[in-house]
């Protein structure tokens, strides 16, 4: 490991927190029919639209939020996808789900073992 490299643990509730996360919006049965039953062809990619499973009907307008998913071109032989956050309010949902799931401790530690005051989550997204 280098310098600036570390291994980071990560909270125990963090992965259940993103799993209900994405299962609760729709996202986890998608992942699941794209990965083994109906997979992009290589270049491909889709958009979604869903509802956070943080709102709550009544309480204020529900707002629709964009993922697409993308696969990688031929030349890198891989069936791997990628499901992203696409707009700035799915990126703020997701942000929720990761405060959820504790990984704001992931951050404080990061921050305290490099003395770094500030950090960001560029993107949020599924592997």
């Amino acid at each position: 490991v280098q310098n600036y490299g570390a291994r980071v643990g990560v909270p125990p509730q963090l992965v259940p927190t993103l799993i209900e996360y994405a299962k609760g919006m729709g996202l986890y049965d998608i992942m699941e029919n794209m990965l083994y039953d109906d997979p992009l062809p290589p270049d491909g990619a889709r958009w979604f639209s869903f509802q956070s499973p943080y709102q709550k009907e009544g309480e204020m307008q529900m707002r629709n939020f964009t993922w697409n998913v993308e696969r990688p071109s031929k030349n890198w032989k891989s069936d791997m996808h990628w499901f992203n956050t696409a707009d700035e309010l799915s990126h703020e949902d997701g942000l929720r789900a990761l405060y959820e799931g504790g990984f704001d401790t992931v951050l404080q530690g990061i921050g305290e073992k490099f003395g770094l005051d500030t950090l960001h989550v560029d993107s949020f997204g599924f592997v």
